[in-house]
């Protein structure tokens, strides 16, 4: 647990103030994007040419986590919300 981070936020799911979050831990992973080439042998040569989102952190390069209700929490984009959503929310 000493790679978790704490946080002032209160989970969406059970609403108390347990999130925590730590980098993803996807060694193929670069600030939520894992460049294609490195996962396979044949394209090798052409790395930094295809990239895709990471399937664990969904393209965020952190994870956040519940520590009362265990739930892994998915916050959207800050560029898909609203300013009043933001504010509630203490982004």
């Amino acid at each position: 647990m000493s790679d978790w981070h704490y946080t002032d936020d209160a989970c969406p799911h059970c609403g108390e103030e347990a999130v925590r979050w730590r980098n993803c831990d996807n060694i193929l992973c670069d600030d939520g994007s894992v460049d294609n080439a490195l996962d396979n042998e044949e394209d090798f040569l052409l790395e930094g040419v295809s990239f895709s989102t990471c399937p664990e952190c969904k393209g965020k390069g952190i994870i956040h986590w519940c520590a009362s209700c265990g739930r892994e929490i998915d916050y959207p984009d800050a560029e898909d919300l609203d300013d009043e959503f933001l504010e509630t929310n203490n982004y």
